[in-house]
């Protein structure tokens, strides 16, 4: 073992110990201590902060500069609120975790679902807690989804045991893994995707997104294509009652197009539809625009 990888599994000790002290805490004092982080973050003017402050200029033009600066300051909150909810999402008891949320809107589409033969692709952007929405998916369908290794040794195996709680599957996101969502689906299965993330150059394509062309998973359109799965689109926003709302909605009906930039500019159209619930709920901080067409120079960089 290298001195790197021992580093990286006492650091993950740390980590884990550190998520379970949390979790005897109360949602309301996590969201609290997550507020907290938040703030700081705006107060050091953090690189996430920055990444955010541009997300918000490229999409929300239209805004006042004290209206993109609230957002940007309460979209940090939110991030800090979703890292501490993590210790409770993770690890208590799965029952007690469902009854954080306090109503399902949309929960006949899930219903109408789980009376079809036919696969199902549950999208669930990087909005509000998402691992809150895949514990809610897991609890009603048995999942198939694909699953990146943590960059820090010793974190994979808890990573996997609290995903899997409720008898989900992970599959590593490579070419076996998503051969493996294509049988699923084709047999009637179930499987849950992160549709906002930034593929590598082959596995993506420019489709708009908040009017910027974007660089857009391939993936969904395929599984659409190849399997016929239908789609569901579905979220988990924190409410005003110190809960959560799970929002379900199907997508625009362009998502099912053969043509695959119609299909994934409709899948972006549909995920924009989803983050207008709450814009300050949605990972802002993520590099959503580091790709660009012609290989054009990425706006985060300084």
């Amino acid at each position: 073992m290298t001195t790197h990888d021992l580093k990286g599994r006492m650091l993950s000790a740390i980590l884990r110990k550190s998520i379970r002290l949390l979790s005897g805490l109360s949602l309301g004092s996590l969201q609290r201590i997550g507020s907290i982080l938040g703030k700081a973050a705006v107060v050091w003017q953090t690189e996430a902060l920055r990444i955010t402050r541009i997300n918000i200029e490229a999409c929300y033009p239209h805004l006042s500069q004290v209206e993109k600066e609230r957002l940007a300051y309460d979209s940090m909150l939110n991030t800090g609120m979703v890292a501490a909810e993590m210790a409770a999402i993770w690890e208590w008891p799965t029952a007690r975790v469902l009854d954080l949320i306090q109503h399902v809107e949309g929960a006949s589409l899930l219903e109408e679902a789980k009376q079809s033969r036919e696969g199902l692709i549950v999208l669930v952007p990087h909005l509000g807690n998402w691992e809150l929405s895949g514990l809610f998916l897991a609890h009603h369908f048995t999942i198939r989804s694909l699953y990146l290794e943590p960059k820090l040794p010793g974190m994979d195996e808890y990573m996997r045991s609290v995903r899997e709680r409720n008898g989900s599957t992970l599959v590593p996101a490579g070419k076996r893994g998503v051969m493996s969502l294509f049988t699923s689906l084709r047999e009637g299965g179930v499987t849950g995707i992160l549709p906002d993330q930034s593929p590598d150059r082959s596995g993506g394509i420019f489709v708009p997104f908040f009017g910027m062309q974007t660089h857009t998973m391939k993936l969904v359109p395929r599984l659409i294509e190849k399997t016929g799965a239908r789609v569901l689109m579905m979220t988990s926003l924190r409410n005003d009652s110190g809960g959560f709302d799970v929002h379900v909605q199907k997508p625009l009906d362009d998502i099912y197009a053969s043509d695959l930039h119609e299909s994934a500019a409709a899948m972006n159209a549909s995920m924009e539809r989803l983050i207008q619930l709450a814009p300050a709920q949605y990972q802002w901080e993520y590099k959503r625009f580091k790709h660009l067409p012609d290989k054009a120079r990425h706006m985060y960089r300084t």
